[in-house]
């Protein structure tokens, strides 16, 4: 993380750079960006929209405009500016349309515009769902939450960070003694540390310590074997926000 003192020395080093040819597209979007860090909105809205009148770096440009709208208040310009995001940003600035779309109580056709995103970015769309259900989540809505996770464990059965994220939500619903007969569902996903862990979770509010000892020993030495998830629902899902690419 650059200090103050930094930015402020390398807004002065583009600034100088620019005297040569102010409208090159890299150098109007690290002055745009160095701008931004520094909270002098104004200026680097000037050289974001100079950037989308090149057609150069548009989606980040589109990204950091609607943070700046945010910022302003504007949440309306803010989701225009996002959803014209299709790349690069795209999934940090879909969870802001969504979250922005729940704010303004407009959850349904919330839900709806992401599912057409499933359907326009196939890719994507395993971590749309974490998205959706992370948003909803966030705003309390605890059964739509695990309805968005149940939909994509049918649709990904193999994503077992899934697993891990609908234990945690089953956490927040369920009592102990319900949660049992889910157990099963998380042994079916196979020798997978973050369904084995999602187990140990589960378990976390029971007595059966043993269980939960072996549970633990295994997935400890699964995580040797194996390469680690890079996604777990709190590093994932309630980080979204944060999110740059799609879970794998």
């Amino acid at each position: 993380m650059l200090s103050e003192q930094d930015l402020k020395k390398a807004r002065e080093q583009f600034d100088y750079l620019a005297q040569r040819n102010s409208m090159e597209s890299n150098l109007l979007l690290a002055r745009a960006r160095v701008n931004f860090q520094l909270k002098d909105y104004a200026l680097a809205r000037e050289f974001f929209e100079q950037l989308l009148f090149l057609k150069k770096h548009t989606d980040t440009a589109h990204f950091y405009l609607g943070e700046i709208a945010q910022i302003d208040q504007k949440n309306n310009k803010a989701l225009e500016h996002f959803r014209r995001v299709e790349s690069g940003e795209y999934l940090p600035a879909t969870t802001k349309v969504f979250s922005l779309m729940m704010q303004q109580n407009h959850r349904l056709e919330g839900q709806q515009w992401l599912a057409e995103q499933r359907q326009a970015h196939p890719e994507q769309a395993y971590a749309l769902y974490l998205i959706e259900a992370d948003t909803l989540f966030r705003n309390n809505d605890l059964p739509r939450s695990l309805a968005a996770l149940n939909e994509a464990i049918d649709k990904y059965p193999q994503q077992t960070s899934l697993y891990m994220a609908r234990s945690l939500v089953h956490q927040k619903v369920t009592t102990p003694r319900q949660q049992k007969p889910i157990y099963a569902s998380y042994l079916r996903a196979g020798d997978n540390v973050d369904a084995l862990n999602a187990l140990r979770m589960l378990l976390a509010d029971d007595n059966r310590q043993l269980d939960r000892a072996k549970l633990l020993e295994r997935a400890l030495a699964l995580r040797l074997k194996t390469r680690p998830s890079s996604t777990t629902w709190a590093g994932c899902c309630f980080a979204s926000d944060k999110m740059k690419k799609p879970c794998a």
